[in-house]
């Protein structure tokens, strides 16, 4: 079973990863949790994924 999980703060996770039946579960190959940053994509080199304030 794969899981993707988008978050900005993705190092909550590792405490959760490495201490969890996660852990063993991913070290069996039974299931592959993902964590993606949305910051990875971004163009501008602050890494903003918001936009300008409008409305």
């Amino acid at each position: 079973m794969k899981i993707y999980y988008v978050s900005i703060f993705p190092e909550i996770f590792d405490s959760f990863l490495e201490t969890s039946l996660i852990k063993k579960a991913q070290e069996k190959d039974i299931l592959d949790f993902e964590i993606i940053n949305p910051r990875d994509f971004c163009a501008d080199k602050h890494k903003q994924i918001d936009d300008e304030i409008y409305g």
